[in-house]
């Protein structure tokens, strides 16, 4: 954990060099992601400086139902059990790149995530029957599927990518990025009810979102 805590710290410190500059520009954004632990819903809010614009956020995490029939153990496998797993805190920093007249604004961004939830399996049995046709024997197989919770796990997920945004109306901002990264999990103990570090997997990541600037 106090790692996580160095991390929330490294994060908010552009912020507070910043907080008082009149030179600042400053937005709320409104994104949908698609990251490794699943869906998510994020408030951010941001300021540009220069060209570099630092944002800090909470998200919502969605939960979804298993689409893949893949052996994932944690690859969209996270799942809320209650509000307080359903948020989590997102940070990142953008740097606009120069593209002379063009209305798409390409950008790169690097970021961080952190989630705290269950982890959800999917588990497939097959059950027979034997029914008689005409009096011969046949076997009938039935296919059963049944969600299983399992542990509590921590997500910090750090990803770097690129992006294009483009104004659509006076002081509203479409903005649509993907990245890639390094996604750590901790696992929490159920006797002590410390978190340990479990694995580390790479990742991906999906952004699209509306973005209001407030001056």
């Amino acid at each position: 954990m106090k790692l996580l805590v160095i991390w929330i710290v490294i994060g908010l410190f552009p912020f507070l060099l910043t907080a008082q500059s009149d030179s600042t520009k400053k937005a709320f954004s409104l994104y949908y992601r698609l990251s490794h632990v699943g869906h998510q819903a994020c408030l951010e809010y941001a300021f540009k400086k220069n060209k570099r614009t630092f944002f800090a956020g909470l998200k919502y995490h969605i939960n979804t139902p298993i689409t893949d029939n893949r052996n994932y153990v944690f690859r969209h496998r996270f799942y809320a059990v209650n509000l307080g797993q359903a948020f989590g805190l997102c940070l990142g920093v953008e740097k606009s790149l120069d593209l002379p007249n063009s209305v798409l604004k390409p950008f790169v961004f690097g970021m961080m995530q952190f989630t705290l939830a269950k982890v959800r399996a999917l588990y497939q049995y097959c059950d027979t029957t034997t029914i008689y046709v005409n009096g011969n024997p046949q076997t009938v197989y039935d296919i059963f599927e049944r969600y299983v919770l399992l542990s509590t796990n921590l997500a910090a997920e750090n990803y770097v990518g690129f992006g294009f945004q483009a104004q659509a109306y006076r002081k509203i901002i479409l903005s649509l990025s993907v990245g890639a990264g390094a996604v750590i999990i901790f696992e929490k103990s159920d006797f002590d009810g410390r978190f340990y570090y479990r694995t580390w997997e790479l990742g991906d990541i999906y952004r699209v979102g509306i973005k209001y600037c407030i001056r």
